[in-house]
Order: structure tokens, then C-alpha cells, then sequence
């Protein structure tokens, strides 16, 4: 028997539109509270960490770094969560949970989907970024030349 979904088509349709396949806009701006400024920073760190953080996790993989794989996979995870990039968060939760096991035969294959996930991610951010500029409600104040009195 299969479950029913408790969400109805119309919040369905808008989750997909502020969902990409790697973050969610709409749990990004919760984490920061709508502050569109603080949403950009917390994206420019993530860009900047996730990037770094990916590679070295393929680094350390490489060298058969286990311990430092994992403890790095649980920083990525916690860092995706913060973004709403939930495929990089699961796929970082995957690497972590291996590494805790010693399931070292699953490590490579794991590691490699989740710089691939990081990668994509990534490749969404201008996307995101427009978005969230585009949802910047107008600040403009009227100018002494744009007064008649």
C-alpha cells in the first residue's frame, strides 16, 4: 500500500520552483531568517567551503585518510544543511556513515558521487543568486530632486 502525499499540488508547484536539484531557496532564506544580504553571504561561504571541502575529502580518500574523510563529510553535511542543498547533505551523511563503519569498499564510489553532487550544486548558485536578487523587495527611497515641494 502505497502512502498519500500531504502535500497539495499548489505547495508542491511552489517548493519545485524555489528547489533546484541542489538548493532550496526557500530553506536557505528560513536558516537566515529572510535576510536576503545574510542569504547571500551564507551562500558565498558555502561556495567558497563546499568547493574546498569536496576536493580534500577526495584527497584524503586517496591517501586512505579515513578518520579525516569523516570528520570532513560531517562539516560538508552540516554546511549543505544550512543551504537547503539536501542531495550534497544525504550524499555527505553517506560518506560519513561508511567511514564511521569501516565499509572502506564503498568509500570511492561514495566520495565520488558526492564531489559530483558538490559539483552540481555549485553550477546552480548563479542561478540561485538571481533569484534571490530578483525576490529583493524595492529599497528605493524618493531623492530631494524627485520631490515637488
Amino acid at each position: 500500500m502505497s502512502e498519500m502525499s500531504s502535500v497539495s499540488p499548489a505547495e508542491s508547484s511552489a517548493h519545485r520552483e524555489s528547489c533546484f536539484d541542489g538548493i532550496d531557496r526557500q530553506v536557505l532564506l528560513s536558516r537566515c531568517m529572510g535576510n536576503l544580504q545574510f542569504a547571500q553571504a551564507v551562500l558565498d561561504e558555502f561556495l567558497a567551503s563546499s568547493r574546498q571541502k569536496a576536493a580534500e575529502i577526495a584527497r584524503l580518500a586517496a591517501h586512505q585518510r579515513w578518520a579525516d574523510l569523516t570528520d570532513l563529510a560531517h562539516s560538508l553535511k552540516g554546511a549543505a544543511a544550512i543551504v537547503g542543498a539536501e542531495r550534497v547533505r544525504q550524499r555527505a551523511w553517506c560518506v560519513e556513515q561508511a567511514g564511521k563503519a569501516g565499509e572502506l569498499a564503498k568509500l570511492g564510489h561514495l566520495v565520488e558521487e558526492l564531489y559530483e553532487e558538490v559539483q552540481r550544486c555549485l553550477q546552480e548558485l548563479p542561478e540561485i543568486r538571481r533569484q534571490l536578487n530578483a525576490s529583493r523587495p524595492s529599497t528605493s527611497q524618493p531623492t530631494c530632486a524627485d520631490s515637488t515641494d
